[in-house]
């Protein structure tokens, strides 16, 4: 083979791989059954990248709104064993204890660890499952979806390392995670708030119920520097559960937008 014919080979083989490559493109640009916007929302967040082909993917059948529930149940279900736990062990001393006081003194401390890393992890379902639907519904920018990505992150980190940290031991660490990871929720669900249409009723829904989560969150905050010793805790427990309550309402109001979703397994080759 002379070394011309060498180099047109080569060229040859150069545009055969391109063809192949631009057709196995096309055809998993095709849209195999789904809605091109659904594609783009089950398989991108934050970085784009292409879904396999129709028969590399098994769809499953599970309603995403699910999680919704599971978010707003599960975390509230908890706040109560523990105060069923301290009023049980005689604990109970005539004001309303907060969430944190519960989860203190073993076993209480071990229930509450597990069952908060727990819970962040059924929240964070709910949060990547609307930040999915938000990018195929109103197309925001990256900038926006990573904004969504990094409060995800904060809220893992902000709820596990609260359940970790029992308000009686670590104090300002406890103080810390908790607020690192309710603000990182009731930032995520404000930001999707505001690109909302506000006509909708289950919006001006939300954004009520957005306004008492804040308020509790305030009233939680600074009700020490309010209120004295026992009216101070009584306070700063009714401003926690209206704040957990409507933090977690909130989640639970995107059931039927994270219903228009779909849940598929991709296999990779």
């Amino acid at each position: 083979m002379t070394q011309k014919e060498g180099i047109i080979n080569q060229f040859e083989d150069i545009l055969s791989t391109t063809f192949s490559l631009k057709n196995k493109r096309k055809r998993r640009n095709s849209k195999s059954g789904m809605d091109k916007k659904t594609q783009k929302a089950l398989f991108t967040s934050t970085y784009h990248f292409q879904p396999p082909p129709d028969d590399k993917m098994i769809a499953l059948k599970v309603r995403p709104g699910m999680f919704s529930v599971l978010s707003f149940a599960f975390p509230l279900a908890v706040s109560v064993v523990c105060m069923c736990l301290y009023v049980m062990e005689g604990r109970y001393s005539g004001y309303i204890p907060t969430i944190s006081e519960t989860g203190t003194e073993y076993p209480n401390t071990a229930f509450f660890a597990q069952m908060m890393s727990t819970g962040s992890m059924t929240t964070l379902l709910s949060l990547y499952m609307y930040s999915c639907y938000m990018q195929m519904v109103y197309s925001p920018s990256k900038t926006f979806m990573k904004w969504l990505d990094v409060l995800m992150f904060l809220e893992v980190i902000g709820v596990t390392g609260l359940g970790f940290s029992p308000i009686n031991e670590v104090h300002l660490r406890h103080m810390l995670c908790a607020g690192t990871g309710f603000i990182a929720i009731l930032l995520f669900e404000v930001m999707c708030f505001f690109k909302e249409d506000k006509s909708r009723m289950i919006v001006k829904v939300r954004g009520v119920s957005l306004f008492i989560a804040i308020t509790g969150l305030i009233v939680f905050t600074f009700s020490e520097e309010m209120f004295d010793n026992k009216i101070n805790v009584t306070i700063s427990t009714i401003g926690e559960w209206n704040l957990l309550f409507f933090m977690l309402f909130t989640l639970l109001t995107w059931g039927k937008e994270m219903n228009t979703l779909e849940i598929y397994v991709a296999i990779l080759e």
